[in-house]
């Protein structure tokens, strides 16, 4: 992680959901994004994570398609979070990135729509 801040501006690193990541890489963190699905099963889980995590900027992003079962606003709420934004769900992304094939994926509209939301929610946590 150290060499990572010396040599980029932007770091994105996915903790998982166990509490190893969590406990071993969140506190090196500058800021934070929350990354649930609008289910309340989920948000549950982020409610625990959320307690495991270090005391920096933290902010919510929903992952769901347009029929939501639970409110992303309800949620942040919930969590006394910011919700940063609601961020569509990319079919195949799994098998891409188990196939070897993500990068290959970046060249779809919706992946590229995708990151550039990412990478603006970056200026939305300053």
């Amino acid at each position: 992680m150290d060499a990572a801040r010396r040599g980029f501006e932007l770091i994105i690193v996915d903790l998982g959901r166990s509490g190893e990541g969590v406990g071993r890489l969140a506190w090196d963190c500058d800021k934070l994004l929350l990354l649930t699905t609008a289910h309340l099963r989920s948000a549950v889980a982020s409610a625990r994570i959320l307690n495991e995590l270090p005391p920096v900027e933290t902010g919510l992003i929903v992952r769901g398609n347009n029929a939501l079962p639970v409110d992303p606003s309800f949620i942040a709420e919930s969590l006394g979070l910011p919700l940063l934004g609601v961020v569509p769900e990319i079919r195949g992304v799994a098998a891409g990135t188990e196939m070897g094939r993500l990068l290959e994926m970046g060249r779809r509209k919706s992946i590229s729509r995708f990151t550039d939301e990412v990478l603006e929610l970056k200026g939305a946590l300053k």
